[in-house]
C-alpha cells in the first residue's frame, strides 16, 4: 500500500512538469499556426537549411520505424499534429494508409498539396483539435497500429496522452526537443534584444524525462533513442532568415514587424559580401517508443 502512495505521489509529481510545461506556453491557435504555415511553405519549397533539417530528421525517424517493422504495407498510422504532412507522406510509402490531423487548416493544405506532388493516394487529412474529437463517433478506438507524435502540442496532458493511446492497438511513438544550441541566435539574443542566452533543458528536456517517467508508472515499458542534427553553413540573410528568430524571441511566435526589421538590420550588418551569414547549431532530440498492449497495473487508479 506505501509503495502505490508513493507511486501516485511520483505520477503526480511528473504530471505537473509535463503539463505546466504546455500550459505555460503560448496559446497554440489556428491563427498561429496558420502564419507559421505560411512560412513553411515558402522555406519547403527552397532547398535551404530548413527543409533539409527536416527531410532528414523525417528520413531518421522512418527508418527507426522501420526497423522496429511499424511501417509495414498493411499498416494503419495517425500522425497527431502533423503540420505540413512530411512524416505523412513518408510514412504513406510503405504503409497502408496515413491520416494526418492538425488544428491548423493551413498546414493541412501544405501536406496535401506535398502528398498530391508525391502521387501519394494512401493519405486523410483531417483538421481539428484533437482534445475534441469524439473517438466513437469517429470509430477510431484501437484503429491504428502507430499512433505518432512530432514536437506538437496536441498530446501535452494526461488526458490526451490517454486518448492518444485509446486509439491505438499497437504502438505510440513520440519525438521531442530535448534542447539546441545555436550561436547565430546566441548572438541576435545578447546583441539585439540584449537578453541572456540560455540553450538549457528548460521545457523540452523536462517534457521528455516527465513523459517516459508517466509512462513507466502507469506500467507501459516505454523505450528511448536519441537524434543529434547539426549544421554549419552559410546562409542567406534575408527576412526570411530574420523572421524566424524574431519568433524566437517572441511569446506568440507572431513576431512583430519592429522585431523583424532589427534583427534583419543586424544580419545585413554581420553579412558577408555575398549576402551570406555563417549559421551553426546542434539540436537534439528525444524518441519515446512504447506498445499499448504490454503493460503492468503499478498504480491501480490511473
Amino acid at each position: 500500500m506505501a509503495e502505490g502512495l508513493d507511486l501516485t505521489r511520483d505520477f503526480n509529481y511528473f504530471q505537473s512538469i509535463w503539463e505546466a510545461k504546455k500550459n505555460g506556453e503560448f496559446k497554440h491557435t489556428a491563427k498561429v499556426w496558420d502564419s507559421r504555415a505560411d512560412d513553411w511553405e515558402k522555406e519547403l519549397a527552397k532547398d535551404g537549411s530548413f527543409r533539409k533539417s527536416l527531410d532528414e530528421r523525417v528520413k531518421k525517424v522512418t527508418e527507426y520505424l522501420q526497423a522496429h517493422q511499424l511501417l509495414q504495407a498493411g499498416s494503419e498510422v495517425l500522425d497527431i499534429g502533423c503540420g505540413p504532412g512530411r512524416f505523412v507522406a513518408e510514412f504513406a510509402k510503405t504503409c497502408g494508409h496515413v491520416t494526418g490531423i492538425d488544428l491548423s487548416g493551413r498546414m493541412l493544405e501544405v501536406g496535401a498539396d506535398y502528398a498530391r506532388e508525391c502521387g501519394l493516394h494512401n493519405v486523410t487529412f483531417l483538421a481539428g483539435d484533437f482534445g475534441e474529437f469524439d473517438l466513437a463517433e469517429l470509430g477510431w478506438e484501437g484503429k491504428f497500429d502507430l499512433v505518432f507524435t512530432s514536437i506538437t502540442p496536441a498530446v501535452g496532458t494526461v488526458e490526451t496522452l490517454a486518448k492518444a493511446m485509446k486509439i491505438s492497438r499497437g504502438y505510440c511513438f513520440n519525438s521531442c526537443f530535448i534542447c539546441w544550441e545555436d550561436e547565430l541566435e546566441k548572438q541576435i539574443a545578447g546583441e539585439v534584444f540584449h537578453r541572456e542566452y540560455a540553450p538549457s533543458l528548460n521545457s523540452h528536456g523536462r517534457g521528455f524525462y516527465s513523459l517516459f517517467n508517466l509512462l513507466w508508472l502507469m506500467g507501459y515499458f516505454p523505450e528511448t533513442s536519441y537524434h543529434l542534427q547539426e549544421q554549419l553553413e552559410y546562409v542567406d540573410a534575408d527576412e526570411d532568415l530574420a523572421r524566424y528568430y524574431a519568433k524566437c524571441f517572441s511569446d506568440d511566435m507572431l513576431a512583430d514587424e519592429e522585431n523583424i526589421r532589427c534583427v534583419h538590420e543586424y544580419l545585413k550588418e554581420h553579412a558577408g559580401a555575398d549576402g551570406t551569414i555563417l549559421r551553426q547549431y546542434k539540436r537534439w532530440y528525444g524518441w519515446i517508443l512504447w506498445d499499448v498492449r504490454t503493460r503492468l497495473d503499478r498504480i491501480a487508479a490511473i
